[in-house]
């Protein structure tokens, strides 16, 4: 028999707690070194959450007043009557005119303002929401290393009962707050902790 008898904290005999103190220091290592890694990914997600939040208001309150100066016509179906379109949310239904005009016109406004994209007919709140899911997705793929199979793929998928869009956001949710609560950690956006 050797002269120490626990494999934790060396002593002859186990003292009491040891290893569930060795085990929660185990577990807090791995939390730091976990919020160490994903603190880059949640700060270029928080990032860009917000631009994307920005340019959705911006593009929204262009597009209603672009609505508003011109007639831009649409139908639901084929076979009904024409109407105006007023909603930016129904711009999908306007006829092939009408959208050339609306659209050319909303990329020149975007032109005037300096994303040059526009001459290629992006949208500046669209190109803000699709970097915001890139960042989504570069979160979600550094957190497999420390929850191997649990992927995007497999959190789009869902799980019984639960729509896998609601599963994909509570696990950004979790991640973000798992790093934004992490001691040290400065938010991005205010520059401050997490009281």
């Amino acid at each position: 028999m050797s002269a120490t008898c626990c494999e934790t904290c060396g002593a002859r005999e186990c003292r009491e707690g040891c290893k569930e103190a060795a085990a929660e220091k185990a577990h807090k290592a791995k939390a730091k070194a976990m919020s160490q890694a994903l603190v880059g990914h949640v700060n270029n997600l928080l990032l860009a959450t917000t631009r994307a939040q920005i340019e959705r208001e911006r593009v929204d309150k262009i597009q209603r007043k672009v609505l508003e100066e011109g007639i831009y016509t649409g139908r639901e179906r084929p076979d009904m009557k024409q109407f105006r379109v007023t909603d930016p949310e129904r711009s999908y239904l306007m006829d092939d005119q009408s959208a050339k005009l609306y659209f050319a016109r909303l990329n020149a406004i975007h032109l005037a303002e300096g994303f040059e994209k526009a001459a290629e007919g992006h949208c500046p709140a669209l190109t803000a929401e699709t970097l915001q899911t890139e960042a989504e997705w570069a979160l979600l793929e550094a957190a497999e290393e420390f929850f191997p199979g649990v992927t995007n793929d497999k959190l789009l998928c869902g799980v019984k009962g639960k729509n896998g869009l609601d599963t994909r956001r509570e696990d950004l949710d979790l991640l973000i707050g798992l790093v934004g609560h992490a001691p040290g950690y400065k938010n991005p956006l205010t520059g401050k902790g997490v009281a």
